[in-house]
């Protein structure tokens, strides 16, 4: 098989990466209430992280106190891997 040229590859590379950047799997969802479980602590040590019962990654900023429980939010932003959420109410 001959080998394809660099400039071939890199265009090939640019085009896949403006396709993998123009999918948005949580456009749409911006103002959208939740009801999500906080099960854990962010990398970022000031979220808490939860999920919705499709598995979709909530991030809030709220007490640890929460960690475990169901609680409803709002969802605030969006980005490529989870969305951004504002605490709206906690069922202990």
């Amino acid at each position: 098989m001959k080998k394809v040229s660099n400039v071939e590859v890199k265009k090939r590379s640019r085009k896949l990466t403006t396709l993998f950047e123009s999918f948005g799997p949580y456009n749409g969802m911006e103002g959208k209430i939740e009801t999500i479980w906080i099960t854990e602590i962010a990398t970022d040590n000031v979220h808490l992280v939860g999920h919705t019962k499709g598995y979709m990654q909530v991030l809030v900023i709220a007490s640890e106190i929460l960690l475990g429980t169901r609680t409803t939010v709002k969802i605030t932003s969006v980005g490529r891997w989870s969305v951004f959420g504002k605490l709206m109410h906690s069922h202990y």
